[in-house]
């Protein structure tokens, strides 16, 4: 795990996690596109991103 940390930066990591999240909700069918789906993976989205800032700010070991 040091190594990923040591070649990504704390905003690559977001991005890949994102895409890779994105990515594994499609794959799994997990995607409706209307509006309430849509808007419930937005706020679970959100808010795991914001647990994931506040640990990352928590964490100043991250390589920046």
């Amino acid at each position: 795990m040091k190594r990923l940390r040591q070649s990504l930066t704390k905003g690559q990591w977001f991005v890949f996690f994102n895409c890779f999240l994105i990515l594994v909700l499609v794959v799994t069918g997990n995607v409706r596109f209307n509006v309430e789906y849509i808007a419930a993976d937005l706020v679970a989205l959100l808010l795991v991103n914001g647990a994931t800032l506040i640990s990352a700010n928590r964490h100043k070991d991250w390589k920046k």
